[in-house]
């Protein structure tokens, strides 16, 4: 149910025709996708909820604990818009991925410095940290 469009093509001959037939394949899931986007903006999760997604997402977006900030992860929760500002799945997930991809996100480091987390700039890393977000929301609306 959760698993989100990937289209592989090698670099071959006929890439233009496999990036045709990619791309019909991924329209076929629209439907499918937008129903999950609704029910998602239909589960309202309670602050402990919240609060367990952006715990989940910072140990998605930084794996590696030794360079994991020292980020509380209701930073992550933090509307940046106002109509982000509301207690849904669908929300708390693009609250949570925004703060998570593009940083910006104001922390104190070790040495009590104030610093700010960096953009995912990698593609491979985009769509790891993507991916398993939107994993972790279908996760959740499973639950």
């Amino acid at each position: 149910m959760g698993d989100f469009a990937m289209i592989r093509i090698p670099h071959r001959p006929n890439v233009l025709a496999d990036v045709v037939a990619g791309a019909r394949e991924v329209t076929l899931q629209f439907d499918r996708i937008g129903g999950l986007v609704q029910a998602m903006a239909a589960r309202m999760l309670s602050e402990a909820e919240q609060f367990a997604f952006a715990t989940r997402a910072l140990k998605i977006r930084w794996a590696d604990p030794t360079t994991r900030p020292r980020l509380l992860p209701a930073k992550l929760l933090e509307a940046r818009q106002a109509v982000d500002a509301n207690p849904s799945l669908w929300h708390t997930f693009n609250t949570v991925q925004q703060a998570t991809m593009t940083g910006g996100v104001v922390y104190h480091s070790a040495k009590a410095r104030l610093v700010r987390t960096r953009r995912v700039v990698s593609i491979r890393e985009d769509v790891r940290v993507n991916c398993a977000l939107w994993q972790a929301a279908v996760e959740v609306l499973e639950s």
